[in-house]
């Protein structure tokens, strides 16, 4: 989830949002970060393009609507981190539809007040 949250971050940062962002594949494990890419791109937070001959160079271009909003939400250290220990007290790997809904409640409970 920290890699997911970093590549969101990073788009994020960007100037050019509709060019490709090949400075953002780190040369060390390159593999794992074009299959992170690529899951972003299949969650629907980020726009990506498939440039491998054999489908495994994926290159993000911009964040969507949907990413923005996630990472609006991600960038809520105080939720993350408790979402975060949570799964890992309770020693589980989460879905990345639940970690969502579990950031979002938590960021919701602190809230709260205004939601009464």
């Amino acid at each position: 989830m920290d890699l997911i949250k970093n590549i969101l971050l990073a788009l994020e940062k960007d100037q050019k949002p509709f060019t490709w962002k090949q400075d953002l594949i780190g040369t060390e494990n390159s593999v794992k970060y074009h299959y992170h890419i690529k899951l972003l791109g299949e969650a629907g937070l980020v726009m990506v393009e498939n440039v491998g001959g054999k489908g495994n160079q994926w290159i993000p271009y911009s964040l969507t609507w949907h990413g923005h909003e996630f990472l609006d939400a991600a960038k809520n250290d105080k939720a993350w981190h408790k979402v975060k220990a949570i799964a890992s007290k309770e020693g589980v790997a989460l879905p990345f539809s639940i970690f969502k809904e579990l950031l979002l409640i938590t960021i919701k409970s602190e809230f709260g007040f205004w939601l009464k």
